[in-house]
């Protein structure tokens, strides 16, 4: 991969996720009052019965069956517990198959479970010109709910096998060129980025009825950036970016404690010296996340959800997001 000059995350032209910096403006905007381009956010789904929709709660009835019969002929019953669900109006719909799994004997029932999103919807003329202006808005909505990890996404890479895997990283920066986030270069993850240099990103904001998926193409930042997001970083978790192999197989944790006390001496580290600096181990660094195509869906009922992608020819993948040609247009749900 060829390294990219981008800004410092410390750079105020650019919104990052790192030391709590989320906007390039001076104040946050305000979000009460609809503004041309960004709807207010929605309020969460009420917890009770909304506009006629029952909502089910999942329960445990207790209720007997015949396990075996004794020499007599006498049927031997046993309690056991049945999967069942509880309507608003206090009846009880049980289910006939036999409860099998743990999710089953804890009445827990998967297929029964279900949202009914009340958005006030989302159109084209909600969104802004530029695709990543349009993601710092919601993203900055999002942080207002004050959820946890706020930063987190699902990155989703390909093998050379073909097999998809996805796992949760935390997002380091957004700016005109894209997404980013560090990670372990040897690492499985880092080995399906290096092969193919593509990824896909989902960002799930159940609060607000809303994700926002990315695909894009990714490459390394530049070396200096990743130094200085790494100086920035608690000094154990600097020292864990060394000791642990990522994604290799372990033969215990009593393993990896060992790697780690190893890499707190080779560093110097005891309990009464924080020890010498801690370097970006050459494995360790950043990728930018050039995005071909920005999805934002919205929530809404029945299922019939708002989605609309922004999309641009992957020859422009190298343009800043702001200088690029969007095609915007609507998704089938």
């Amino acid at each position: 991969m060829t390294n990219t000059t981008a800004p410092k995350i410390s750079d105020p032209s650019v919104l990052t996720v790192n030391n709590t910096k989320t906007s390039r403006q001076s104040s946050p905007p305000d979000i009460t009052s609809p503004k041309p381009h960004l709807a207010p956010a929605p309020m969460a789904p009420p917890a009770a019965t909304t506009s006629g929709l029952t909502r089910r709660s999942p329960v445990l009835i207790p209720f007997t069956t015949c396990h075996f019969r004794t020499s007599q002929g006498a049927c031997k019953t046993t309690p056991r517990l049945k999967s069942a669900s509880v309507n608003t109006d206090g009846s009880h719909e049980e289910s006939d198959e036999n409860s099998r799994t743990i999710l089953e004997a804890s009445g827990v029932d998967v297929a029964a479970m279900r949202e009914s999103y009340e958005s006030h919807g989302l159109t084209k003329a909600d969104l802004a010109a530029d695709p990543i202006e349009q993601f710092e808005l919601w993203f900055i909505n999002w942080i207002r709910t004050e959820p946890y990890d706020p930063n987190a996404v699902i990155i989703a890479t390909v093998d050379n096998n073909q097999w998809p895997s996805a796992r949760a990283v935390l997002l380091k920066g957004v700016d005109k060129n894209g997404f980013v986030f560090h990670t372990n270069r040897t690492s499985d993850k880092g080995k399906d980025l290096e092969r193919s240099k593509r990824v896909a990103m989902c960002f799930l904001w159940h609060p607000l009825e809303r994700q926002i998926r990315v695909v894009g193409q990714v490459e390394h930042l530049d070396d200096s950036i990743s130094d200085a997001y790494f100086a920035s970083r608690p000094r154990g978790a600097q020292i864990g970016a060394w000791a642990s192999p990522q994604s290799q197989v372990l033969a215990n944790r009593t393993e990896l404690d060992d790697l780690l006390a190893v890499t707190k001496a080779r560093f110097a580290e005891d309990e009464d010296d924080l020890g010498s600096p801690v370097p970006r181990p050459p494995h360790w660094g950043g990728y930018l996340v050039r995005p071909l195509s920005i999805e934002f869906w919205q929530g809404r009922r029945n299922r019939l959800h708002d989605r609309l992608r922004y999309r641009r020819a992957e020859s422009q993948a190298h343009l800043p997001s702001n200088e690029s040609d969007w095609v915007i247009e609507r998704l089938a749900p």
